[in-house]
């Protein structure tokens, strides 16, 4: 009988011993949550648009002209390739554009000239490039705009640019609507103006008025 009753009381010993035990033992750690100050807040470079290239409507006010079709994008698909120039049958950095832009502006008063810009930003191709490839194409001496092919009559530089540039003027036929184009390069973009006046106005006229207008559109191209 004593023998039970020591074995009884030692089973109660280890089991109160056991019960303490496991009072006093600490749980097993769970992973403290995430804190929302730790994850990294770092924003995503913002990429910017190739719009930005072009002239905004206050700086075209303050230039005396209009904005006719504010700057936008260029959506290069496959029924609207892209041609930053079209003279013997393109330009071959056409294929390297990754974006691009557009803008048309004119001088108010009606039929005083019209002023189209494409700019593009390339891909392994620089702005120099672009321009060098500018004055092979041309020495064909014909451009189209809109379609119909114009003969080159003549060369034309801006003076005090600093970005390479190829220019030249161009006439459906004599004395009758002349274009004179700039192209110029910046960086990794190139950018080309065409600048159109009245249907009467001479070559003289027409690339005098590209020579003053300009500067509005280098100012924007050369932005950083």
């Amino acid at each position: 009988m004593y023998k039970t009753v020591a074995l009884a009381c030692l089973a109660v010993l280890l089991a109160g011993c056991a019960g303490t035990e496991a009072a006093t033992s600490p749980a097993p750690s769970t992973p403290a949550p995430t804190s929302s100050a730790m994850v990294s807040t770092t924003p995503t470079p913002v990429v910017k648009d190739a719009t930005v290239y072009l002239p905004v409507e206050d700086d075209v006010d303050k230039a005396g002209l209009s904005v006719e079709t504010k700057p936008i994008a260029y959506v290069i698909g496959e029924h609207t390739p892209f041609h930053l120039l079209q003279a013997c049958g393109g330009l071959p950095s056409d294929q390297s554009v990754q974006r691009a832009a557009q803008g048309i502006n004119y001088v108010p008063g009606g039929g005083k000239g019209a002023f189209y810009q494409l700019v593009a930003e390339y891909a392994g191709v620089t702005g120099a490039d672009v321009v060098a490839s500018v004055k092979q194409a041309t020495a064909c001496r014909k451009a189209t705009f809109h379609d119909e092919q114009f003969a080159i009559v003549g060369d034309f530089s801006v003076p005090g640019l600093s970005d390479p540039q190829a220019g030249f003027c161009a006439n459906l036929r004599p004395g009758y609507l002349v274009r004179c184009v700039l192209v110029l390069g910046h960086g990794n973009r190139a950018t080309s103006i065409t600048f159109e006046g009245k249907w009467s106005d001479s070559v003289k006229a027409v690339k005098a008025l590209a020579t003053k207008t300009a500067p509005l559109y280098v100012a924007a191209f050369d932005h950083e």
